[in-house]
């Protein structure tokens, strides 16, 4: 039977012979084209549900399924805990350094007294190229050309997701440069996995050989919003190159920013597995709900382990 809830809720009790979790995975494997609860409501009310007769049967694919969302969830706290440990190694990192250093307080924050604060218009230090959108009629997904980013919209956790090509590329960022989002969102910052096309919503930083690439790309990740704060614009917020210039960050010596650069490149690792597992996770979770749930599969021939 079907009841509303006081605020509105549907609520659906199953009676006896359904087991009530086996339900909710039931409703979960539903493909209804429209959003929004009151369609499966509705298909429920409308429709013969799918369901093993037996009991025991119902609550094995239950417990199955909920196994796997146990682990998915284990990894989501595993992901949580290490972006926080990053985050806070980070701050203790960009004040205070490796040597226990006496620190001093500058323009950009508390920095050891050896470091110096360095710019990224110094072209000494770093090549800055700011990107330029092609003619729209070269962008293609048929995998012709260079692979081409625009902005923020095809970042990752570190490195961007490949949706567009162009076949008559303006500006390049090379392998490793670190892609700066400079226009709605500004801040944002993601690694070059190859030579590619940047549009205007990037700025490559390509840093010369006394500065290490992942110490000022993870310095620019735990000041996102301070960049993002120089943004202007009415429509939507966006930093031109004498702005990008400008920007400074803390400079040690090349030997401190290496071992800087690698404890964190270590944290991402880590992170990076954890977010690949919960992925595979997901998407075994997905097929054998739908195998589960179809009869494809019956949970007393299947042998699988989750750990």
């Amino acid at each position: 039977p079907f009841s509303v809830g006081a605020d509105g809720t549907k609520l659906i009790q199953p009676k006896d012979f359904l087991y009530p979790k086996y339900l909710f995975y039931y409703v979960c494997s539903l493909s209804i084209p429209s959003k929004g609860y009151n369609r499966h409501y509705k298909y429920l009310k409308e429709n013969f549900i799918a369901f093993p007769q037996e009991k025991s049967e119902q609550q094995k694919i239950a417990s199955t399924l909920s196994k796997i969302q146990q682990v998915i969830e284990q990894q989501d706290k595993i992901i949580q805990t290490t972006k926080e440990l990053k985050k806070s190694l980070m701050n203790k990192l960009f004040t205070e350094g490796l040597h226990g250093e006496e620190q001093r307080r500058t323009e950009i924050g508390l920095m050891p007294t050896s470091w110096k604060i360095g710019m990224i218009g110094d072209s000494e230090t770093i090549e800055l190229i700011m990107g330029q959108s092609p003619p729209s009629n070269t962008y293609n997904t048929a995998d012709e050309g260079m692979p081409f980013f625009q902005g923020k919209a095809e970042f990752g956790e570190i490195y961007p997701e490949v949706n567009k090509y162009c076949t008559t590329p303006t500006r390049k960022a090379q392998k490793d440069d670190i892609l700066l989002s400079v226009r709605a969102p500004v801040g944002d910052v993601n690694l070059s996995p190859f030579t590619c096309c940047i549009g205007r919503g990037l700025a490559a930083i390509r840093c010369k050989s006394d500065l290490n690439n992942l110490f000022l790309f993870n310095y620019l990740i735990q000041n996102k919003n301070k960049i993002a704060s120089l943004g202007d614009g009415s429509t939507f917020k966006a930093i031109g190159k004498n702005t990008v210039r400008n920007i400074k960050f803390p400079f040690p010596d090349r030997k401190e920013q290496d071992q800087i650069a690698l404890i964190l490149s270590n944290i991402d690792k880590k992170l990076i597995q954890a977010e690949t597992r919960k992925q595979t996770l997901q998407a075994l979770f997905k097929t054998m709900l739908n195998q589960l749930m179809t009869g494809k599969v019956r949970v007393k021939n299947l042998d699988i382990e989750v750990n």
